[in-house]
């Protein structure tokens, strides 16, 4: 999961540097296809041995109950990784996975036990990554404090403990 992470952050500090775009979405398109392939592989897999099932026991229910029993196993195995490829690669995959686990009886249930942490658990970017974002929005030196360990951490940002130069402290 630490290569994922890293690799997620060399394409944000590409986006920060301003590169030019195409070969931004080429490198964004290869992570995309580097964390999506082992997941596809895996239910390719699972795919193939549904269709054994089928050709050794026909149609009937004793054919669905063992469908079922793979597909159930195919999502075991899927879930952990999906879940770690939606952490690492942030804050739009993030959104899109609260999106499914609003979706019910349509997910499986492997998948809405492994992609819980976008509700509950997002984890804080560090503070070289977010510092650059802080320092275009906001004036630095009108900070007298400026916590570098985040308070709380969400899909789309993180909260940081501050104090004005004069003393009052803001948001806290």
């Amino acid at each position: 999961m630490e290569g994922y992470a890293s690799s997620v952050g060399h394409v944000n500090a590409a986006l920060k540097t301003r590169v030019d775009t195409s070969v931004l979405n080429v490198a964004r398109s290869s992570l995309q296809a580097w964390h999506a392939a082992p997941i596809l592989a895996l239910y390719y897999r699972s795919g193939g041995r549904c269709r054994a099932l089928r050709r050794r026991h026909g149609r009937g229910d004793a054919y669905v109950a063992l469908r079922d029993a793979e597909l159930r196993r195919a999502h075991e195995r899927a879930a952990p990784r999906l879940a770690a490829m939606v952490e690492a690669l942030g804050c739009g995959y993030i959104k899109f996975s609260q999106f499914l686990l609003s979706q019910g009886a349509a997910i499986p249930a492997a998948w809405v036990r492994e992609l819980g942490f976008a509700y509950e658990r997002v984890a804080p970017r560090p503070w070289a990554e977010v510092e650059p974002w802080i320092a275009e929005a906001v004036d630095m030196a009108s900070f007298q404090n400026f916590e570098r360990a985040p308070l709380a951490a969400a899909s789309v940002g993180q909260v940081h403990r501050a104090t004005v130069v004069a003393g009052a402290p803001r948001g806290g």
